[in-house]
């Protein structure tokens, strides 16, 4: 029988402890763009880092049920309505997609070698099935891990935890033997667990009722091989009247990580460390909120912490859809390459260069540090630290966006010269706006370069456009490109445009056709919003047609879903 599900909780739809290193996104296909990658977990001697896929197309389809596995004995339309049915007993309401659920989920593993990953491997049963499946923890100091639910050998779940053992000869996993704990009374689906490296010790976050709010951390300690006591809840000090997540306790057992949604953070969930005082696990400092750049206004979440004490895994929201991040808890101190930032401040409406004060200051705290009134609007600013800043710039009532520049990331990518353009609009925008550095080959085009580029060629690629996963909504990092477009078209009133958008091939052709209709219609609407006229601008979805590639991989697929702009008329002046 299917019970109550008992799923990982991912990433929630989003005074620094440490002076962190930037963060870097672990690159394709570790993560992807259309689907969810939380609760990185790597291996004791941290030769293989393990996480867990949710939402993808390609899970493990083996449904046991009887000792018969539904998905060959049945056809694929009588599978997709066993599974459905499957997902909405142990939800509670109805499931119509099964494969885009959260419910879908896969472990996957990558080798780790001097702390890059490689191609990552998506291992089959018995750990992978078309239920559940997540590595949260590991066991103890060998090749052995917690993973959520109970599974028996002739099929079924059960919520709990189990242990698995893998073989990292041949890439395969043992079948889950059950963990039991004492008592343990959920009043809800959702818990994590973190297993201390000598395996004396479990720290739960979930629902009980003498939870103090959402979601509580407890702490069990074992009893007998495969058995811990009744979870024992951690008190006011640590837990509040809100979500308490994700625990993971260093392998020194000294410092316990959580991630939590209380007042005083910087985003929805943030990250938060705690010191153990005594022997009794009981007692812990009050919790110290991790600061940027590893927090930020998105969801941050899954913290893992190599034996370093340094290397931090953790999962975030922040590009729209969960991904596994990398980030440094120390920072580097010395800046070995010089850094030149070429800054221009602009007219937010004529898009001219214009007078300014150019502000400038450590981008995590209050207020300035320094500034310089620039007649013509530039100035060059070099690094000198390898400490993060802020830019801004101001002309009487209007102001620019504060950008965001991280030096450590920069020397990353190998870019020693920045141009950064402070544009100012009448009312500004004060929110922090971290910029994203790439190889300069991959800029957006500057606002002559998009038009050169259109009347030339009679088409741009807006590489830069990217939509909330699955949907037509754009998100904020792609309001530049579209300014600039904005910017040509209000003042190239000759200029007719097409705006198509394209899909990969990964889902219902019908629906990527409306997907891709939806969001060519969205672009449309926040150039007509920024300046253009909406009799400029036709629109077209083409879906998965038109590709530009094969679709063989993460790579091509990303390539393809993308925006093109085409020139349709372009009138005499």
């Amino acid at each position: 029988m299917f019970r109550s599900l008992l799923y990982i909780l991912f990433a929630l739809a989003n005074t620094a402890a440490f002076a962190q290193h930037s963060v870097e996104r672990l690159p394709a296909p570790i993560n992807t763009d259309d689907y969810d990658e939380i609760c990185p977990v790597m291996s004791f001697d941290e030769e293989y880092l393990f996480y867990t896929k949710v939402g993808a197309p390609d899970y493990v389809k083996v449904l046991v049920e009887d000792g018969e596995d539904k998905s060959i004995t049945l056809s694929n339309k009588e599978y997709q309505n066993r599974l459905r049915h499957i997902y909405s007993l142990i939800s509670g309401r109805s499931i119509t997609n099964p494969t885009t659920t959260s419910f879908n989920q896969d472990i996957w593993y990558s080798k780790l070698v001097e702390g890059k990953v490689h191609y990552p491997k998506h291992p089959g049963p018995p750990i992978n099935n078309a239920l559940p499946n997540s590595i949260c923890s590991n066991y103890n100091k060998d090749n052995t891990f917690v993973v959520i639910n109970q599974f028996g050998e002739e099929g079924g779940m059960n919520a709990g935890f189990s242990k698995v053992t893998f073989n990292n000869n041949t890439g395969t996993f043992s079948f889950p033997t059950p963990i039991e704990i004492k008592d343990l009374n959920l009043s809800g689906s959702d818990i994590n667990l973190a297993m201390s490296a000598d395996a004396q010790h479990i720290f739960l976050a979930m629902n009980s009722r003498d939870s103090y709010g959402d979601q509580d951390l407890y702490v069990c300690v074992r009893v007998m091989e495969n058995l811990y006591s009744k979870p024992i809840n951690l008190g006011s000090e640590i837990n509040s009247r809100y979500r308490e997540a994700t625990p993971y306790i260093s392998q020194d057992r000294t410092k316990l990580y959580f991630a939590s949604n209380r007042p005083g953070g910087i985003g929805g969930m943030d990250i938060y460390v705690c010191d153990r005082l005594d022997y009794s696990y009981e007692n812990w400092s009050t919790p110290r909120l991790i600061g940027q750049p590893i927090n930020s206004i998105a969801d941050d979440s899954h913290p893992y912490i190599a034996m370093d004490s340094n290397l931090m895994f953790f999962s975030t929201n922040r590009d729209g859809t969960s991904d596994i991040y990398t980030a440094k808890l120390i920072r580097d101190t010395v800046l070995n390459t010089k850094i030149q930032v070429n800054i221009q401040a602009i007219n937010g409406v004529t898009n001219k260069p214009m007078t300014a004060v150019i502000n400038w200051g450590d981008a995590y705290e209050e207020g300035y540090e320094d500034f310089f009134n620039s007649r013509d609007g530039k100035l060059l600013f070099t690094f000198e630290d390898t400490r993060p800043k802020k830019f801004m710039a101001e002309n009487r009532r209007i102001k620019s966006q504060v950008e965001l520049l991280d030096p450590l990331e920069l020397v990353r990518d190998s870019i020693t010269d920045v141009d950064l353009i402070l544009t100012m609009t009448k009312s500004g925008d004060t929110k922090i706006n971290i910029r994203k550095r790439r190889k300069k080959e991959e800029l957006t085009p500057t606002i002559d370069g998009i038009e050169k580029e259109l009347v030339n060629n009679k088409k741009v690629i807006l590489k830069s456009i990217k939509f909330v996963r699955s949907k037509p909504d754009v998100l904020a990092e792609s309001f530049p490109a579209l300014e600039e477009l904005a910017s040509v078209l209000s003042r190239r009133s000759d200029l007719r445009i097409r705006v198509e958008g394209y899909t990969d091939n990964v889902g219902d052709k019908d629906l990527l056709l409306k997907l891709s209709q939806d969001r060519a219609d969205a672009i449309k609407a926040i150039l007509v919003k920024k300046g253009a006229n909406v009799s400029q601008i036709e629109t077209k979805g083409h879906g998965h047609k038109r590709a530009l590639n094969g679709n063989r991989n993460e790579k091509e697929r990303k390539a393809n879903r993308r925006v093109e702009i085409t020139i349709l008329e372009q009138k005499e002046k």
